[in-house]
């Protein structure tokens, strides 16, 4: 989808879809019981309507859940008027509704969804981008010797935010000071209940703290 795309835009075109498969349904409900083959026969006429009828009767929730869904979006527009860059778009948009699924959000916004998942909202309701920048990725991995600052692991590894990035003050995120590499075993322990935020220390100092508790490394907090 095109970029220009205002969200009001995006919006005319998902009902625009949302038409164009409710007329494919009954397309292919047609083309099933051979209609256009046999449009006077009273037996193909009666299982017509019937499938007719299990099609909106299977669809009424579903059209009702997507009118809903109609209403907050343009309740959104109205409300926040979500001009300016596509990361003003998506914190006014995600700080309204936190559980809006990302293919959901990039259709409505005319962006890809590799696009809209880069980006986070942290508790304060700031935007920030999620993805680390390639230099700074060199930077710790040569900083950290290529291993795992806990256990001195030299696969499978990956930068780790002491920090979380959904905790980060703004500009703080993919600081070198706010970054180390992990192995996936030790990144899996230093977030103990596997989200983005519940951490197995609770500082900066509680994580080098745990990393010298792993044993096999003997860095300290730069």
């Amino acid at each position: 989808m095109s970029e220009d795309r205002t969200p009001q835009e995006a919006y005319g075109h998902w009902k625009e879809k949302w038409f164009q498969r409710h007329e494919k349904l009954i397309e292919i409900a047609r083309d099933e019981l051979g209609l256009e083959e046999y449009p006077e026969d009273p037996d193909k006429q009666r299982a017509y309507h019937d499938r007719m009828a299990e099609l909106k009767s299977s669809d009424e929730e579903l059209q009702r859940a997507e009118r809903k869904r109609d209403e907050v979006l343009e309740e959104l527009i109205e409300e926040n008027a979500p001009h300016g860059s596509e990361a003003d778009k998506i914190r006014c948009i995600k700080k309204a509704i936190l559980q809006i699924k990302n293919n959901q959000l990039a259709e409505f916004l005319g962006l890809s969804q590799n696009y809209v998942t880069k980006f986070r909202v942290t508790l304060r309701g700031d935007v920030i981008r999620s993805d680390i920048p390639q230099s700074v990725r060199e930077k710790i991995r040569k900083r950290d010797g290529d291993a795992c600052v806990r256990c001195g692991e030299t696969s499978e590894l990956r930068l780790h935010h002491i920090n979380p990035v959904l905790r980060c003050e703004k500009g703080e995120c993919h600081v070198p000071e706010n970054l180390a590499t992990l192995c996936e075993g030790c990144h899996h322990l230093a977030h103990e209940d596997g989200s983005d935020v519940v951490l197995t220390y609770d500082s900066t100092d509680g994580f080098w703290e745990w990393v010298n508790e792993g044993g096999e490394s003997s860095r300290t907090s730069p």
